[in-house]
């Protein structure tokens, strides 16, 4: 994107060197067209950085097969007025300005056209969202499955109590102390049951949040080095260890240390 806009200024600026190039004195009325035509070829020239602005922050996947028509499409509308005074600023022009205009166009062009562009790291981003999403949703699954079995877990629990619960009525006959003992017993298991449940949720929600994290800033990097460090960092955050490995499985199904 920098480097897209970059070109564009340097095709404006020699747009501006012939706008305000010192004509002699005869050539004023061509002067005063040649400066019109361009200008307005200046101004047209300026979309490509709308559209390269708009397809970087577009979501939607279709945009990306018709932005090389639409790029294509101002160049050669802004470069129909530039050709419109090259014949007449061609006979002033001792400085090489409409040469050195061309090749400006010409390298914003292949800039455009070339590989990788501004469409091919848009599709790249639109792939890691989705692996993403995919993760996210995964990552949500477990965590559906993880509340199931919790709620298998309550279920159990509750039925513990009431069977408790049903023996504490059963041995008031046994004595006061054999009372007080049962009820100790079940407030004990009761707070074991309820702070148990509770940190294996607070757990699962903090392992999903780090999850969705890591998709985040997965989904911005454009190198392996920069995610594996994303991943480590992440890894040291949530368990304190001070060495870590990233271990990929390569083409032969062998295992590879890629980062430490």
């Amino acid at each position: 994107m920098k480097k897209v806009i970059l070109l564009v200024d340097d095709v404006g600026t020699s747009f501006m060197e012939i706008v305000y190039f010192p004509a002699p004195d005869k050539y004023e009325k061509d002067m005063q067209l040649i400066s019109g035509n361009v200008d307005h070829a200046d101004g047209l020239m300026l979309a490509v950085i709308k559209t390269a602005q708009e397809i970087k922050r577009t979501s939607n996947h279709e945009r990306l097969e018709t932005a090389p028509d639409e790029f294509s499409f101002i160049i050669k509308d802004s470069m129909s007025w530039f050709d419109r005074s090259v014949h007449l600023f061609n006979k002033m022009d001792n400085k090489g300005l409409v040469n050195a205009t061309y090749t400006n166009v010409g390298t914003l062009e292949r800039r455009l056209k070339g590989s990788p562009n501004l469409m091919d790291f848009k599709r790249e981003q639109f792939t890691n969202m989705d692996a993403v999403h995919s993760g996210q949703q995964a990552a949500n699954a477990s965590v559906e499955k993880c509340i199931l079995e919790l709620d298998k877990l309550l279920d159990f629990a509750d039925a513990r109590l009431e069977r408790l619960q049903s023996e504490l009525a059963a041995s008031v006959g046994f004595g006061y102390q054999d009372i007080i003992g049962t009820i100790l017993v079940l407030i004990v298991l009761a707070s074991f049951h309820f702070n148990t449940v509770r940190l294996m949720i607070k757990k699962k929600i903090s392992d999903l949040a780090a999850i969705n994290e890591i998709g985040r800033q997965l989904a911005l990097v454009h190198s392996h080095g920069a995610a594996f460090e994303q991943a480590l960092d992440t890894v040291y955050k949530r368990t304190g260890l001070n060495v870590c490995s990233v271990v990929l499985t390569i083409d032969s199904g062998e295992l590879t240390v890629a980062g430490n």
